[in-house]
């Protein structure tokens, strides 16, 4: 077991390049420009160098010398995604909706951003509103947004994964699938998962999604792809959340 127990500051996700690793840091939360990326050698577990990014990146992922990081806002909020040249170590920022999270690569090789939007609150946390949610796809080549298909007011969506060239999206208990080429978001859910849906992966024709519990075990719930129909259940650790498949 080997442990980086230095040079991060709230670290939330990681991808590998090589012997590389790469990972996202909120920095300290009381501050919102010190947030950046560790790079992480895989020989010697220690830090390298860090890479200076906006506030609040959340999860990264890889493609051809490039590093995406979707910024959600750690504490607060923000509204971009990071592109990184590896080579270089220069960013490029692209705008999209309020706070998003989950990024995939299509099969076409473009890259969809979930945003989940925001809710408003005053200074008694009363609701005053919502900003829209949107799954976007850009176009890697000219970091453009290519399609941007928004939710209604108020809701937002989240956990999405892509398998098969479908994307999956959770809003509330309800999950949802659609074509990644898709023009218009879903009308109906595929199945509305049990108990508190904290987590989900979808493979193998299986819809894996946690049914988490912050007092006592949580419950992995197997949700057949075609029927929908639950076909089993696993009992799993106290506040279970991210799912990652063989």
């Amino acid at each position: 077991k080997n442990e980086i127990i230095v040079n991060l500051s709230t670290p939330r996700f990681m991808t590998v390049v090589g012997d590389k690793g790469y990972v996202t840091n909120w920095g300290s939360t009381s501050d919102d420009t010190d947030d950046f990326i560790a790079v992480v050698d895989l020989q010697t577990f220690a830090v390298d160098k860090t890479i200076s990014v906006g506030n609040g990146p959340e999860r990264i992922i890889a493609k051809d010398g490039k590093l995406y990081v979707s910024h959600k806002g750690a504490f607060t909020n923000n509204n971009i995604v990071s592109v990184i040249t590896i080579t270089t170590e220069e960013v490029e920022e692209i705008t999209v909706k309020d706070k998003p999270d989950e990024l995939v690569f299509n099969n076409a090789g473009d890259l969809v951003v979930l945003s989940e939007g925001r809710t408003l609150y005053d200074a008694n946390w009363n609701v005053t509103g919502h900003t829209l949610a949107s799954i976007s796809t850009i176009d890697v080549s000219t970091l453009v947004i290519d399609t941007a298909l928004d939710f209604e007011l108020g809701a937002h969506p989240s956990l999405m994964v892509l398998d098969n060239n479908t994307i999956y999206y959770a809003l509330g208990n309800d999950i949802f699938a659609m074509d990644a080429d898709a023009t218009a978001l879903p009308g109906a859910s595929l199945l509305t998962a049990e108990g508190y849906l904290y987590g989900m992966a979808v493979g193998g024709n299986r819809i894996y999604a946690t049914n988490a519990s912050f007092t006592d075990v949580s419950a992995l719930n197997i949700y057949d792809l075609a029927s929908q129909d639950k076909i089993d259940t696993k009992e799993i650790d106290l506040e279970a959340s991210k799912i990652y498949l063989k």
